[in-house]
């Protein structure tokens, strides 16, 4: 099973990494003349950050074909940021619920066309950032 977006293969066949990042809780400090300390109020919104970086594979029968695979992979990704909330299953069947891309970029230069066999492939490498918001933090 590889990488899903709403049960779709929207990155394609990878390889694909995700990292999970840690707990960020979002608040507000007070400091009062006269008083010793910080006063925090935990404000609803605690999130947690995930990086998804790897590679973007088009293919096809012809170079053109792949170009054209990958550019849509690349439309995909571009419509997941102005989307809004998603669930990512990773290829160990890890589940995210509720989260939202916050940026991707391809990261250096498109590869190919590449002929093996009968195909060819067209890869690109990428790093995405998503933002969970939908989720409970237990203490």
């Amino acid at each position: 099973m590889s990488l899903t977006v709403d049960g779709n293969a929207k990155f394609g066949t990878g390889p694909h990494t995700v990292v999970e990042g840690g707990v960020d809780r979002i608040c507000v400090e007070g400091r009062f003349p006269g008083r010793v300390g910080v006063k925090m109020l935990a404000l609803n919104g605690d999130r947690k950050e995930i990086e998804i970086s790897g590679e973007l594979v088009g293919s096809g029968s012809s170079a053109a074909l792949a170009a054209a695979s990958l550019a849509s992979l690349v439309t995909g990704l571009d419509a997941l940021v102005q989307d809004g909330n998603h669930t990512i299953v990773d290829a160990y069947s890890k589940t995210w619920t509720g989260v939202m891309m916050h940026s991707w970029k391809p990261t250096g230069p498109r590869k190919g066309p590449t002929q093996i066999g009968s195909l060819f492939y067209v890869t690109q490498g990428y790093t995405s950032r998503w933002v969970q918001n939908d989720f409970s933090v237990t203490s």
